[in-house]
C-alpha cells in the first residue's frame, strides 16, 4: 500500500481504525508525514478524525500513544500469566505425544536419526527436540551434583 502511496496512486487510505494501520507511534507518526507529504488523506471508520487538520493530527497521536499503551500492558499481563501458571508447574502448549523413553534409549545407542524416526513413527525434529532436552536434563543433573559436592566438602 505504502509503495502506491509514494507512487501517488493514492488519494485516501480508509482503515476500521487507527490501530489497525500502525502498531507503534512512531510508525503511524512516520505513515502520517508521508501521506501528508503525498496530499493523502487517513480515514477511520471507527474515530471520527480529521487528519489533514493540526488538531487532527495532534488527536490521532494521543490516539495511538494510548493504544500502544494499551498492547504494552496486554503483553507484560500474559507473560506474567505464562510466567505464574509455569511456576505452579501447569503445562503450557501442545500435549508431547512422542515416545521420549523410546527415543531416548536409541539416542544413547547411537542409532542415525532417520532410523529412529522410522521406529518411532516421528519426525527428525522431534528426535532433536528430544535429544536437546536429554542434555539439558543431564546438564542440570550433573550442576545440581557439582553444587551438592561442593556444599559437602565446604561444610567439612
Amino acid at each position: 500500500m505504502m509503495a502506491l502511496v509514494d507512487e501517488g496512486l493514492v488519494e485516501r487510505v480508509i482503515v476500521y481504525s487507527f490501530s489497525r494501520y500502525a502498531r507503534s507511534v512512531t510508525h503511524l507518526l512516520s505513515g502520517l508525514e508521508k501521506f501528508k507529504e503525498m496530499d493523502v488523506s487517513l480515514i477511520s471508520f471507527t474515530e471520527a478524525v480529521d487528519t489533514n487538520s493540526p488538531m487532527g493530527r495532534a488527536f490521532l497521536v494521543l490516539i495511538a500513544a494510548i493504544s500502544q499503551l494499551e498492547r504494552d500492558l496486554i503483553v507484560e499481563r500474559v507473560k506474567n500469566g505464562l510466567k505464574n501458571a509455569r511456576a505452579k508447574g501447569i503445562h503450557i502448549g501442545r500435549k508431547k505425544t512422542r515416545p521420549s523413553e523410546l527415543i531416548r534409549q536409541l539416542l544413547k545407542k547411537g542409532i542415525p536419526y532417520r532410523t529412529i524416526s522410522a521406529i518411532c513413527g516421528t519426525s527428525s525434529g522431534s528426535i532433536n527436540a528430544e535429544r536437546k532436552a536429554m542434555l539439558k536434563e543431564e546438564a542440570e543433573e550433573k550442576a545440581k551434583k557439582e553444587q551438592e559436592f561442593r556444599l559437602k566438602h565446604a561444610l567439612a
